[in-house]
């Protein structure tokens, strides 16, 4: 598949490749939903660790990003998953856990949609599959929580 934008062509790859890796904001946002956080470089190496008033938050890069350099983390509304504040869990080098507001609830069916402010100042989509489980937890409108994604599961984009 290719992806065009405005008759020059943004991205070329199979439709995983280009729904799970996209090359630019562009293309991240053509194909399905995105959630994009602007920020600053703060480091860049395996993983690249973003910072947005005084957040860090963490996803991977295509290349090696200075320091300092503005930079867009997109990540899918199905790739970050929701706990209960008091849950036990730190960030690390592949885990980001930051905390959250919940602000909007949508039960859809198939699926529940949280829309969820993080310290960062952005509002966060989340999907959460209903899977009808005894230990499936629900949220409510204006529950804090914390906010989970895998390092992997994030791009940060630069154009």
């Amino acid at each position: 598949i290719a992806v065009m934008d405005n008759g020059i062509v943004s991205q070329v790859g199979t439709p995983r490749d280009i729904y799970e890796h996209p090359a630019n904001r562009f293309v991240a946002d053509f194909i399905g939903e995105t959630n994009f956080v602007e920020a600053k470089v703060a480091s860049s190496g395996d993983t690249t660790v973003l910072e947005s008033s005084g957040v860090k938050i963490a996803g991977m890069a295509r290349q090696t990003l200075s320091a300092g350099s503005s930079a867009t983390l997109a990540i899918r509304p199905e790739k970050i998953s929701l706990l209960p504040q008091s849950a036990e869990m730190n960030g690390d080098g592949a885990n980001v856990i930051v905390d959250g507001t919940v602000s909007e609830v949508i039960y859809i069916g198939t699926d529940t949609r949280y829309q969820v402010k993080i310290p960062t100042g952005d509002d966060l989509v989340v999907r959460v599959q209903n899977l009808g489980r005894p230990e499936d937890i629900i949220f409510e409108s204006g529950e804090l929580v914390k906010v989970h994604w895998l390092t992997e599961n994030a791009q940060v984009l630069t154009e």
